[in-house]
């Protein structure tokens, strides 16, 4: 993995729960460049639950819907659940902006 949390990622951690309006997270549950799962978790944690929604993706890397790695980077999931994990996702997005 490219990025790992360590001992100091609470210092470094974006202090999202000052934003008040409404959140929508993504990850992959196979991301290989950084823990997004984790992040998304970390973030609803500091988050109100009524205006934050988090989708996590088994098996899906950090190129959702796309390549499982590129000439330098291993980015997770398989191609067919990268793939597969698009279309709902596009559709979460675009009804997340049409609240």
């Amino acid at each position: 993995m490219c990025i790992k949390l360590d001992e100091n990622s609470e210092e470094s951690r974006i202090k999202i729960e000052h934003f008040s309006g409404e959140l929508l997270l993504i990850a992959g549950g196979d991301d290989q460049l950084w823990p997004s799962d984790q992040m998304v978790k970390d973030i609803q944690a500091h988050r109100p639950a009524e205006n934050t929604e988090a989708i996590v993706y088994p098996g899906v890397g950090h190129s959702i819907g796309g390549a499982v790695q590129t000439d330098q980077l291993i980015l997770g999931g398989t191609e067919a659940l990268n793939r597969a994990a698009y279309e709902p996702m596009m559709e979460r997005i675009i009804a997340f902006c049409q609240k």
